[in-house]
């Protein structure tokens, strides 16, 4: 008998935890109610099972595919970047977003050069390493936009007035020299920047507000113009304004007063990065968690600006933080900061860092 119906027969109450983790197991993506059950009986606790399952299986699902538009059998920006990938190691491909059968036949010389297991996902990895720059290269151009509120004027001297603004937790903890923070830009500010400098990250500090209806995105707590709010094909124009292949994306959502609409921002947040992700073009979208000021939120940035170096996959920095521990003691509070994070990709072995 499984502990699930043991527990309830004997009247035992589980903790939160243990409710977090029955959650995650019994949504995550091939799990069904027998498995559940099976893999409750083999592992003892859904926090064992967790452990042990591929991490693609360990997602919601549908916070990670969509419905494809183009008929190829892997996403143009994926097949961008395997073509980019590819070339660096010495193939001479052009980059189309064409899954044909050029580019399957230099993965082919690729895994029998590299003496690879026959399968995309191996192929995918060693290619990442193979392709990446070097070790110390923290150089790739990243787009860090907060809002005023998030340190004092410009000198980015405090993050929410008693911490570290965001632009320098990437400074310190990711050695990135490429970086540029702006302040609550207008569109056509933002918009120039974009075109500017090109970045292969970008990362939004905003808020959420909805409007007819529709989640819109904003660079201000405070009330603005309508005229200033972007909903998600807003922002996916912007982001793609200089090429069919856009930057990684973090939206990092500054969490609400309250522990209700915290929860409830959320939901905004999966609806506004789940429709942004379905326009196609972006390789990644990492949702962050709504964390509490002061050290939540530090700890998420510092989580981010270190995972972000050569090499390193969207998997293994999603990975990174939800396993932060938990030393708030509130497991809500924890579930809402880390556990909350929420990769949108159609491949998340390709780097965080477009090669």
């Amino acid at each position: 008998m499984t502990r699930w119906f043991s527990a309830a027969r004997m009247g035992v109450r589980l903790s939160d935890s243990e409710r977090l983790d029955w959650l995650r197991l019994i949504r995550s993506q091939n799990v069904g109610p027998r498995t559940f059950h099976a893999l409750i009986n083999h592992y003892g606790q859904a926090r064992d099972a967790l452990a042990a399952l591929p991490w693609e299986w360990t997602r919601p699902s549908q916070f990670i595919w969509r419905t494809r538009k183009s008929s190829s059998p892997v996403m143009p920006e994926v097949t961008r970047w395997i073509q980019r990938a590819l070339n660096r190691v010495g193939e001479s491909l052009l980059v189309d977003g064409i899954y044909g059968p050029a580019t399957m036949a230099a993965i082919a010389r690729f895994v029998k050069a590299e003496n690879l297991p026959v399968g995309f996902r191996p192929a995918l990895a060693r290619l990442r390493k193979r392709a990446a720059p070097a070790e110390g290269d923290r150089t790739a151009p990243i787009l860090v936009v907060a809002p005023h509120e998030f340190g004092h004027k410009a000198d980015e001297t405090t993050f929410a007035g008693t911490g570290i603004a965001p632009g320098e937790v990437y400074r310190m903890f990711g050695g990135r020299t490429g970086l540029e923070v702006l302040r609550e830009p207008s569109l056509s500010e933002f918009q120039e920047a974009m075109r500017r400098i090109n970045p292969a990250v970008v990362h939004l500090v905003c808020s959420l507000t909805e409007v007819s209806g529709l989640t819109h995105l904003g660079f201000s707590r405070r009330d603005r113009p309508s005229s200033e709010l972007m909903a998600a094909p807003t922002l996916h124009r912007l982001l793609l304004s200089n090429s069919s292949i856009g930057p990684f994306l973090v939206l990092d959502i500054t969490r609400p007063s309250s522990t209700w609409e915290a929860a409830s921002c959320l939901l905004r947040r999966n609806q506004f990065a789940t429709d942004l992700f379905h326009l196609e073009g972006l390789p990644g979208i990492l949702a962050t968690g709504v964390a509490q000021p002061f050290y939540q939120s530090m700890r998420l940035e510092q989580c981010i600006a270190s995972s972000l170096v050569p090499g390193k996959s969207m998997r293994e920095l999603v990975t990174t933080i939800r396993s932060e521990p938990d030393r708030t003691k509130n497991a809500f509070d924890h579930l809402l900061a880390y556990t909350g994070a929420v990769l949108f990709t159609a491949e998340p072995e390709l780097p965080c860092l477009p090669t």
